[in-house]
């Protein structure tokens, strides 16, 4: 069976005027030729030229419901690798606005970009590491940073800072205070109790740097805040427990259906905004589960933008979901293969190589191949979220150690849950 979007998949050349629409919107200064040789683009902005293929991103718009659609292009458009701005800073002022990123995500993109830009040189991913800026930012909270940009995301560079002659926290500050000018509107309720900022202006998410804008907020408790893309930012209380838990499903279904941002929940506590931990056993079950999946999704991703750059296999990050929790992620390395693995709960390791794929493997905790085989796994260096590439086969007697451990822990695990059975009876 077709789904209804698939009857209805926008051409290519519409998609193509789009793009071309964005950028004469957003970077008026750079000149765009669509190219017609193939499905391309080049942008020229003075001394930087850049050639882009449209196929990765056509086929990224083809996919999303036809409200994200518009969104998606000028994020895109606006992430383009372009660092030249014209003009004072009296001129610019005014549309400084401080962007929320995802440290995952943008080291992710990055390749995801460099992969259709033919740039001289960069081939590998020790190429792209050592030659591409990767968008970096200030830390904000886990998992997320925060950068200076222009109006709905396009970075400023230090550089630029340095021709304006204003210091880094001077601009955020005035960013801040442009961006509490931008943010009058009426909230939207998801579920009951759980709040949708209204602005969808690919700064929502920035809105944690305005924390006033939520006193007016209808909660229970202290804010809790989920950012899953740059369009939304959710406010929910953190006494509202049947709140919470149905909002679950709904952020989940945002983070995967857009650009994704963080599933993480945040809390404001003492001034500032936090990572958030409940005490309450099911919710921790739910935070702990959203916290699996972002890291999945995150390796999927990752997998399919750094294939181009090298010629080691990239093991597959594997979790399964179990109601609202997500049983412990596997990944797998076979002897003899040259691998990068995902860091996952837990390694099968594969005696022989690819040709006894098929045959069970042992299986030990990732985290036990750092402390008991030293040396077997170097950490790949300028990736998230982070690649082990493996050196070396583990000996026999570091496997034999491993497993031993496993079995301990199951062991004393097992005791624990009859233990505590035993008294509940």
């Amino acid at each position: 069976m077709r789904f209804w979007s698939e009857w209805f998949k926008p051409n290519r050349e519409a998609f193509l005027q789009e793009v071309l629409s964005a950028f004469n919107e957003q970077l008026p200064s750079a000149r765009v030729v669509a190219l017609e040789e193939a499905f391309r683009i080049k942008v020229d902005q003075g001394p930087q030229v850049g050639f882009c293929s449209l196929e990765q991103p056509y086929a990224q718009y083809a996919k999303l419901p036809e409200g994200a659609r518009a969104g998606f292009v000028r994020e895109w458009v606006l992430s383009f690798p372009l660092e030249n701005v014209h003009g004072a800073l009296e001129e610019h002022g005014a549309r400084l606005l401080p962007k929320v990123i995802s440290n995952v995500a943008s080291n992710i993109g990055i390749f995801e970009k460099i992969a259709h830009i033919d740039i001289e040189g960069v081939n590998t991913v020790e190429d792209v590491v050592g030659k591409i800026n990767i968008e970096r930012g200030e830390p904000l909270v886990d998992g997320l940073s925060v950068k200076i940009a222009f109006d709905a995301g396009r970075s400023v560079s230090d550089e630029q800072l340095k021709r304006w002659q204003i210091s880094h926290r001077a601009a955020m500050t005035r960013a801040v205070r442009n961006l509490a000018e931008r943010s009058l509107g009426e909230w939207h309720a998801v579920v009951p109790g759980a709040w949708r900022s209204p602005w969808k202006d690919s700064n929502d998410a920035a809105r944690l740097l305005v924390p006033e804008v939520l006193s007016r907020l209808p909660i229970r408790g202290q804010p809790v805040a989920y950012t899953p893309h740059a369009d939304a930012l959710i406010i929910v209380g953190s006494d509202d427990w049947p709140a919470l838990l149905a909002l679950n499903g709904w952020v989940t279904e945002q983070f995967t259906r857009h650009r994704p941002l963080s599933l993480r929940p945040y809390i404001f506590e003492g001034g500032r905004w936090q990572a958030w931990s409940p005490s309450d056993a099911r919710l921790s079950r739910m935070v702990k589960g959203q916290r699996a999946f972002e890291r999945h999704v995150f390796y999927e991703a990752q997998k399919s933008a750094l294939t181009p750059f090298t010629e080691s296999f990239i093991a597959a990050h594997r979790a399964v979901k179990s109601e609202d929790v997500f049983t412990p992620s596997m990944t797998q390395w076979s002897e003899g293969v040259t691998t990068w693995l995902p860091e996952a709960d837990r390694l099968v390791l594969l005696k022989g190589g690819a040709a006894q794929a098929s045959v069970a493997g042992v299986v030990v905790d990732f985290e036990a191949m750092h402390r008991l085989a030293p040396g077997a796994l170097a950490r790949v260096e300028g990736v998230e979220p982070p690649l082990w590439q493996a050196v070396r086969w583990p000996e026999r007697h570091e496997i034999h150690a491993m497993v031993q451990e496993r079995k301990r822990r199951q062991r004393d695990t097992h005791e624990i849950s009859a233990g505590l059975a035993s008294i509940s009876t």
